[in-house]
């Protein structure tokens, strides 16, 4: 799940002054939180528990897609 976050945030451009101000929308929350949700579900599906590395590269593209799309 932690990791997920940190991919979102990164991903959507989060910086310590957005969290710090507020400034971060709903609908970027609702991302990043998808984000999350997204990692814990593959790992709880792993006997290893983690996410590998061949995922999280797919997903990295996934959302850049989604970003070049906007």
């Amino acid at each position: 799940f932690n990791a997920g976050i940190i991919l979102g945030l990164c991903k959507y451009d989060i910086r310590r002054e957005d969290l710090c101000n507020g400034t971060v929308s709903n609908e970027t929350w609702d991302k990043i939180i998808q984000c999350a949700i997204d990692f814990s579900s593959f790992a709880c599906t792993t006997l290893e528990n983690y996410v590998s590395k061949e995922y999280a590269e797919e997903y990295n593209k996934k959302i850049d897609q989604e970003l070049e799309q906007a």
